[in-house]
């Protein structure tokens, strides 16, 4: 398993119309003092673009941890007992009888790898 952690910041911001009554009012009862389906479009700089005037309205930390596993890192007596124990449960299989099975399975699987092994060498 590799773990990695990406941390990002996002500012967030809101539009004000600075000194307007019926701005504060909107803002202070329904917490948005501009309508913003409407902009006054000027060509100079990115929020004067769009003709709003913007205050912080704070900045949210995020964390995320990722945790990858591939079967790379996985045991194949792990992997062997996944398949097999996938394929015992859907046949509703007794505990007891299920791990003497698995047991010669397991050492089938290990008898295979060393045969394939023994023909690669040669």
């Amino acid at each position: 398993m590799s773990t990695f952690r990406t941390d990002y910041r996002v500012e967030f911001w809101r539009p004000i119309k600075a000194g307007d009554k019926i701005s504060e009012l909107r803002e202070f009862y329904i917490g948005q003092a501009v309508d913003i389906d409407f902009f006054n479009w000027k060509e100079e700089g990115v929020i004067s673009r769009a003709g709003l005037t913007t205050q912080s309205s704070g900045t949210l930390h995020i964390s995320i941890t990722n945790i990858v596993q591939r079967r790379d890192y996985m045991t194949r007596e792990t992997l062997n007992q996944m398949k097999y124990g996938a394929m015992f449960g859907r046949m509703g299989m007794r505990s007891d009888l299920y791990w003497r099975i698995m047991k010669v399975l397991m050492e089938f699987e290990e008898a295979k790898r060393q045969l394939l092994n023994v023909r690669g060498t040669r």
